[in-house]
């Protein structure tokens, strides 16, 4: 995974280019997570940030293992080695000191969100399903994503599938979940939940995946974070 990582970002060697890379994946990180939008920069920051990690760690062990591969001497029966070798190393730490404290910052963001919305269900639920409605407010009325789930059980939470219903929404979740019944007779006993939260919270971005981690529990009994 590092090496895979490290060359999407360096395939042609070039640390300069790679570090705009870096600086603008940074920044446009940074204004998501100011939107208290989490996905998908809190992954693509993490991923990077223990590529770059492993990267890093790999040359301390190479130095461990082979401290002349950083000296003169191993430099004059290896033209232009060494200098890579620091160069490197030199990018891998910077990059780690760019790229963790933001990953954190994300983590962070995430934990935020997880105590902050609130899921419940809405009405009679089905004694299992992995199929049904989310209902999240937005602007003083609710809108509808239909959902499919599927357990990750190593991860104590779900593989969550969703998509909005744009045309039906109602002023509170017991109306909109009436309203689904109604256009959508494929789903005769849906589960269906209200996503509430006091914050701002993007649906797509940080509400949705929250909703992934809090489902288990309420739809399989699986420990999840209720």
């Amino acid at each position: 995974m590092a090496d895979a990582l490290f060359s999407r970002y360096f395939a042609d060697g070039d640390f300069e280019l790679g570090g705009y890379r870096l600086q603008a994946l940074h920044h446009e990180a940074r204004q998501a997570f100011r939107r208290n939008a989490v996905f998908p920069h809190l992954n693509q920051v993490q991923e990077l940030a223990q590529a770059m990690r492993g990267v890093l760690n790999e040359l301390y062990t190479l130095r461990g293992a082979h401290p002349d591969s950083f000296g003169p001497g191993f430099a004059e029966d290896h033209a232009g080695t060494t200098d890579v070798l620091h160069a490197t190393e030199a990018f891998a730490h910077w990059a780690c000191e760019l790229l963790e404290p933001l990953a954190h910052e994300g983590k962070t963001l995430l934990q935020f969100a997880q105590e902050h919305v609130h899921l419940a269900p809405v009405g009679v639920q089905p004694a299992r399903a992995h199929e049904g409605y989310l209902l999240v407010e937005q602007h003083q009325s609710w809108r509808a994503y239909r959902f499919s789930a599927y357990v990750l059980r190593a991860a104590d939470e779900a593989e969550l599938h969703a998509e909005a219903i744009g045309a039906v929404e109602a002023a509170s979740p017991e109306a909109l979940k009436t309203a689904l019944l109604g256009a959508f007779p494929d789903l005769a006993v849906p589960a269906t939940f209200c996503l509430r939260s006091e914050f701002a919270f993007p649906p797509e971005a940080t509400l949705l995946p929250v909703a992934g981690r809090k489902l288990p529990p309420l739809l399989w009994g699986a420990p999840g974070l209720a």
